[in-house]
């Protein structure tokens, strides 16, 4: 597994984590920003779950999806999450693609292993921050997108333990809120 960000911090915690951390949330959320911002707080690694499968495959996530199909790059999505939730041992963040938690075995090692916060913003404002004509979500117009983001929701509702509105805050904002719940409510002091 590649590793994202250096991991320093300059100094010791206090505390040890109880489970990692995962962000969720559509893209546009600023998952992947907002998880590299609290690594950089606490100390600790941070990867980004879309970059981990693309060096697993070899190919983008676009191609894939074009080539292979979407059940294809859930399945390799649930492998790569298993895969790093078995060999990092040391804390870390990860921002998770917009769709990881709709896998069954995803969802189920989120729900069972992770601190799960999810980020989320009006649909609009989303859409507005991923668009690319080059990504299939966003490709469909802003009211495909809507659609999609109002169905994920619910799930992603489900799963979290911590909801992160960033709409209207910046992304070092978001970290310190979700920085500051993960230290309260995932962590243990050391004795």
């Amino acid at each position: 597994m590649k590793k994202f960000g250096n991991g320093c911090s300059g100094g010791t915690s206090a505390f040890a984590p109880i489970k990692p951390l995962a962000l969720i949330g559509m893209m546009g959320a600023g998952k992947s920003t907002v998880a590299e911002l609290i690594a950089q707080r606490c100390g600790c690694a941070w990867y980004d779950l879309d970059c981990l499968i693309e060096q697993r495959l070899g190919r983008a996530i676009a191609t894939v999806f074009q080539e292979d199909g979407e059940t294809v790059f859930r399945d390799a999505e649930a492998r790569t999450l298993a895969e790093l939730e078995r060999s990092v041992r040391n804390p870390y963040v990860l921002a998770t693609g917009g769709g990881t938690p709709l896998h069954g075995a995803s969802f189920d090692l989120l729900a069972a292993r992770f601190c799960v916060a999810w980020l989320h913003a009006p649909n609009q404002t989303l859409f507005e921050r991923a668009f690319d004509p080059k990504r299939p979500l966003t490709a469909g117009g802003q009211e495909a997108f809507s659609m999609l983001a109002s169905r994920r929701s619910e799930c992603y509702r489900t799963l979290a333990q911590l909801a992160v509105d960033v709409g209207q805050i910046s992304a070092a904002q978001a970290a310190d809120q979700i920085w500051h719940w993960w230290k309260e409510h995932c962590y243990e002091s050391e004795p």
